[in-house]
């Protein structure tokens, strides 16, 4: 019997995706109890369908994680439920990020479209500096995504071992990705 479930850890944002024969009601009743049990650990909030549950703030840092749970009915199967989870930044923090990427990205394409065009007619430009500065800030805000990854680890390691302890009785091999 299996007692773990396994997260990519190539994605920025790990996921999961388990399907039980537990009703909504019962898997947010375990989700409260082991929320109450780790209080000193972890914060956040339970909902009805959507939970999020993360660090808390006396132990929070820039990078530190938190944990997005989803519950749904089965479309295939109404007596079983399906349980997302999306393990991420804050929002703040992932809008930060995409908002470099798509910047870095479109300083790159323009001045490097630019650059190329003028130099296939052979006329002189300084444009092709703004292609490497846009190049730098893809790069730079790759590495420091991925420092702050390894960063948070252990809190992604504490989330993750939070939801073995709830869905300890069904993590038997229903899990995929």
């Amino acid at each position: 019997m299996r007692k773990k479930f396994d997260i990519k850890t190539i994605r920025s944002r790990p996921r999961f995706k388990i399907k039980t024969n537990i009703s909504q009601e019962e898997f947010n009743r375990r989700l409260e109890r082991q929320f109450r049990m780790q209080n000193k650990a972890l914060g956040g909030y339970i909902g009805k369908e959507m939970s999020v549950i993360r660090v808390r703030k006396d132990k929070e840092k820039f990078w530190s994680p938190q944990l997005q749970i989803r519950t749904e009915k089965d479309e295939d199967n109404r007596d079983l439920i399906i349980v997302r989870g999306l393990f991420g930044p804050k929002p703040t923090i992932w809008t930060f990020f995409m908002f470099l990427y798509i910047l870095g990205g479109t300083i790159l394409s323009f001045f490097a479209m630019i650059w190329v065009v003028k130099s296939q007619i052979e006329v002189e430009t300084d444009l092709d500096i703004w292609a490497w500065i846009g190049l730098m800030l893809l790069v730079c805000t790759y590495v420091a995504s991925r420092t702050g990854q390894s960063l948070a680890k252990e809190q992604i390691n504490i989330l993750k071992t939070f939801m073995e302890k709830v869905l300890w009785d069904e993590l038997d091999g229903n899990i995929y990705e």
